[in-house]
C-alpha cells in the first residue's frame, strides 16, 4: 500500500467524524443565541437582568394555569428595584 492510498483511507475515514464535530458544533452556538436570559449594565452602575425559568414538573397543572394568567396580566418585565424603604 502507497502512501498516497494510507492517507485517501485516514481522509475518507476522518471526514464524517469532523463533520459530526462541526455539525454539533454549530448546533451548540444555535442553542446559545437563543437563550433569552441576559444582562446589560448602564454607566450609573444599574443592572438589568433578564432570566426565563423553565416551568417545573411539580408544579400542577391548576398552578401553572394560574401562574400563566399573571404572567400575561403582568407582563414579563416586573421591576425589582430597591425603593429605598
Amino acid at each position: 500500500m502507497s502512501g498516497n492510498q494510507i492517507m485517501r483511507r485516514t481522509f475518507f475515514l476522518l471526514l464524517p467524524i469532523v463533520v459530526c464535530v462541526a455539525a454539533s458544533h454549530a448546533h451548540s452556538q444555535s442553542s446559545a443565541s437563543s437563550n433569552p436570559d441576559s444582562a446589560t449594565f448602564n454607566s450609573d452602575g444599574s443592572a438589568h437582568v433578564t432570566r426565563v425559568v423553565p416551568m417545573p414538573n411539580t408544579v400542577s397543572p391548576e398552578a401553572q394555569k394560574w401562574l400563566k394568567e399573571i404572567e400575561h396580566e403582568h407582563g414579563y418585565h416586573r421591576s425589582t428595584r430597591n425603593t429605598g424603604r
